[in-house]
């Protein structure tokens, strides 16, 4: 399991991500539920269970709860931004990878 590689291009964007649960990995700085992403408490879990029925209804009042809260949608795109360019950057992953 891993943060999808296109993670960098939602957060260089500044887009409000939902996604299905938090990731496993951490990045050197980790992101953050209700910060950098939406969790929509939904995902397959380390064991590789399904999630029951119901945890799809939440991710579904998740969304509609997004959606209804334009300034909780706004806050995760500032701070998605934010990350990205503090922590994200082609100069700052160099750093991480101690190449610089």
């Amino acid at each position: 399991m891993c943060i999808s590689w296109r993670m960098i291009d939602q957060l260089a964007m500044g887009a409000c991500t939902l996604l299905d649960r938090a990731p496993y990995p951490e990045w050197p700085v980790p992101l953050r539920a209700d910060h950098e992403f939406v969790d929509g408490t939904c995902g397959v879990g380390p064991d590789e269970v399904l999630p029951d029925e119901a945890a799809y209804e939440r991710f579904a009042d998740t969304i509609m709860a997004l959606l209804a809260d334009p300034e909780r949608a706004a806050a995760v795109r500032r701070a998605a931004a934010a990350y990205f360019d503090r922590h994200a950057t082609a100069t700052t992953a160099d750093a991480y990878a101690g190449r610089r």
